[in-house]
């Protein structure tokens, strides 16, 4: 959050990185999110903090349709 907290009414809030994860999926479709890119930054970031999440997990979720 910008300077550590909420928006205010009327206050325009940007997240670049929202943004362009966003652009991601709506360009390469949501492989990108558990197969690309995404998922190894999540799966990263999730290690770094010392989470057990892995890049294989995300990989491995069966999508229906």
């Amino acid at each position: 959050m910008p300077r550590g907290k909420t928006p205010g009414k009327g206050e325009i809030f940007q997240n670049k990185y929202l943004a362009r994860t966003l652009q991601l999926i709506a360009d390469k479709g949501r492989d990108v999110f558990y197969k690309g890119e995404i998922a190894k930054i999540i799966a990263d970031h999730v290690q770094q903090m010392g989470g057990f999440l892995r890049y294989d997990d995300l990989a491995s979720i069966i999508l229906n349709g």
